[in-house]
């Protein structure tokens, strides 16, 4: 989303998801829902009228906000991909988290809170010349998002130094649920509770389970079949892929290369040996 940043791009957001509590995990929604700004607005769940009536306000915002959505998903996918979690949802559950998942470490990553200063640390001045032949007598500068990966690895380096926390008794504020850690400061990602271990599906945590994930038979890494699939084994399928081999450099300026068909050993988790279990899609 290399888009110019006007200041509505910045505040409605917010304002829509201040108004009500049950609006911050309904903006995941978006990333499921395709078509018209106006069917979008009329189907995020949780917001009241007023909410709705910005929403209509705004087609092109709402339209942007849906990209984003979107664009942040795969982000998070790709930061998590050798996770056991990596930012999937559950059938009929476009909230991205289960209600359950919402206190606990990894959905951190993506709060608004953490989310929001990290888009806009990276953001990049982008400028257009004006005049006759180039001269630029006139240029229009812009604030404009930098590519997502960007933010993305600033985010995950934070993600592996969250601090769990616990709310004060008075319901002020929190403090660090381990003494020996140091306070966090307002850059720092906080989270409440830990993280189930995502193993089996879990429809109230939001967890589509480890069954049918690809994992890594040489790793020993948390994409390794023993972590991955939680000790419930793995199947192993042959499957073929087409590579470019043979590659050849030509003068000048060329590289041309054959098409190859590899067969490849595929390792995916095995299910759960329950009857009530049922594969995520």
């Amino acid at each position: 989303m290399n888009a110019p940043l006007g200041g509505i791009w910045l505040w409605l957001p917010l304002l829509l998801t201040w108004l009500t509590p049950e609006v911050s995990s309904s903006w995941w929604y978006m990333r499921a829902t395709g078509g018209s700004s106006r069917v979008m607005c009329d189907n995020v769940p949780g917001l009241v009228s007023r909410q709705r009536q910005l929403c209509h306000r705004h087609p092109d915002v709402m339209r942007a906000i849906g990209l984003g959505v979107a664009e942040w998903t795969a982000e998070c996918q790709h930061q998590f991909r050798q996770h056991r979690w990596n930012c999937n949802t559950l059938d009929r559950d476009h909230s991205l988290f289960g209600r359950v998942l919402l206190r606990s470490k990894s959905p951190a990553l993506v709060e608004l809170r953490g989310a929001v200063p990290a888009v806009k640390r990276f953001l990049k001045q982008e400028c257009k010349c004006h005049g006759v032949s180039g001269s630029c007598t006139l240029r229009t500068c812009w604030l404009a998002m930098a590519d997502f990966r960007k933010t993305g690895d600033y985010l995950w380096r934070k993600y592996n130094g969250a601090i769990q926390v616990v709310m004060n008794q008075d319901g002020t504020g929190f403090t660090v649920a381990n003494k020996r850690f140091k306070k966090p400061t307002k850059n720092d990602l906080v989270y409440f509770e830990n993280s189930p271990d995502y193993c089996i599906r879990d429809r109230e945590a939001g967890s589509p389970g480890t069954a049918g994930r690809v994992c890594n038979l040489t790793s020993r890494g948390m994409d390794s079949c023993e972590v991955m699939c939680c000790g419930r084994g793995y199947d192993t399928s042959r499957v073929t892929r087409m590579t470019k081999c043979e590659c050849k450099f030509h003068w000048c300026c060329a590289v041309r290369c054959q098409d190859c068909v590899e067969a490849l050993d595929v390792h995916t988790c095995k299910a759960p040996k329950s009857a009530d279990w049922a594969a995520p899609t």
